[in-house]
């Protein structure tokens, strides 16, 4: 049965819930077994870690055995660390949870990915969009999700209805029949990939953006308080960012082309440096609403079109190992930028820390005019 993009939008749903799982779990799992702030962050940190290691496995292994053989790994995978999660009592437990979490979400991240160059070769930079935008509903709808599930249900019983939902997610995947995946080309090709200067180009700029998109999630709720924001509505007001990050996505879906990719990410990273100055020098509490929002439109349409443009460029047979590239170096960017931020905001200042995005900023605006 060919399910089509079925395979692709369901997958990516699917790892956004797994992104936003942690998140919205926190909590609840801190008080279950007694951890600490600094506790729960060492134990968070192993996802996206075992993330960049399911990506590099995936893209360079798995994918060239079977699009079907990642996706279903990467729901299995998902499943399991729900089932763990539900029963989690000690702190080993928790560490293979939170791998196997990592795990499945890089292989529905990849998986999606590849399969989608395969089946839509033709104007990927718009279908791309098209596709991200369900990884943002799904990061969306879990947390409310799963805090009326946990209102209502038991820990143990709450978990076990999402595992349920998961399951029948996988339906489709296990279902449905796929193109080849191209082991051989991989094969032949994946070495000469990483000196090719469009990859490079393109790593480099896949550092820069997915730091400075983690670094506006992680850090908003530090700048809004700064500028006097209640805790509670800081937090509500950072989902604007995710909303218009998604309504962006879904928007440059009908509008964005091979022949206008590079104007667009230049055009939305013009955006954002002017968005982020203006956000930093004039410190007013309604325009940093406004502020927000302009962020997550204007940062929505670069990282998936900067993917479909470069699966253009090759063979689509290849993209399962250039977007295990271009996420990897991603993931390394989201693990360092809010690092660095975070020393800053501490030893100076969440403003002066929110200006040194401008930096990999600028950066990245230089590379999309080289690309």
């Amino acid at each position: 049965m060919n399910l089509g993009l079925i395979n692709v939008f369901l997958p990516l749903f699917s790892f956004g819930m797994t992104v936003a799982f942690l998140g919205a779990i926190k909590l609840r799992l801190a008080q279950r077994l007694h951890l600490n702030d600094a506790q729960i962050a060492s134990f968070v940190s192993l996802a996206p870690l075992s993330n960049v290691v399911g990506t590099l496995v995936g893209g360079y292994w798995l994918v060239g055995i079977s699009y079907q053989l990642v996706i279903i790994g990467g729901f299995f995978s998902s499943i399991i660390s729900t089932l763990l999660f539900s029963q989690v009592k000690t702190s080993f437990l928790l560490v293979v949870a939170v791998i196997a979490l990592g795990l499945g979400g890089s292989w529905l991240n990849l998986g999606s990915n590849a399969l989608l160059a395969a089946l839509v070769p033709n104007n990927l930079a718009s279908i791309t969009n098209l596709a991200h935008a369900c990884f943002g509903i799904g990061a969306l709808i879990l947390p409310l999700f799963l805090s009326a599930l946990l209102r209502r249900l038991s820990w143990r019983y709450a978990l076990g209805v999402f595992t349920i939902v998961l399951i029948l997610l996988t339906l489709p995947a296990l279902l449905s029949s796929y193109p080849e995946s191209g082991g051989i080309i991989i094969k032949e090709n994946s070495p000469n990939l990483l000196t090719n200067p469009i990859i490079e180009l393109a790593m480099l700029a896949s550092l820069c953006y997915v730091g400075i998109e983690s670094s506006l999630g992680i850090w908003t709720t530090t700048y809004l308080r700064y500028l006097g924001w209640e805790e509670l509505t800081a937090s509500s007001l950072v989902s604007l960012f995710w909303f218009g990050l998604t309504g962006g996505r879904l928007m440059a879906g009908f509008w964005i082309t091979s022949e206008n990719s590079l104007a667009a990410i230049q055009g939305s990273m013009i955006v954002i440096l002017i968005t982020l100055t203006i956000m930093t020098l004039f410190l007013k509490r309604w325009l940093s609403i406004v502020g927000i929002i302009t962020l997550g439109l204007a940062c929505a349409l670069i990282f998936p079109t900067l993917v479909g443009w470069l699966f253009s460029q090759f063979d689509p047979r290849l993209s399962g190992t250039i977007y295990a590239l271009i996420s990897g170096t991603g993931m390394i960017g989201s693990a360092l930028f809010p690092f660095i931020l975070g020393k800053i905001s501490n030893q100076f200042s969440i403003i002066r820390a929110i200006q040194l995005l401008l930096i990999p900023g600028s950066c990245l605006l230089a590379i999309s005019f080289a690309l």
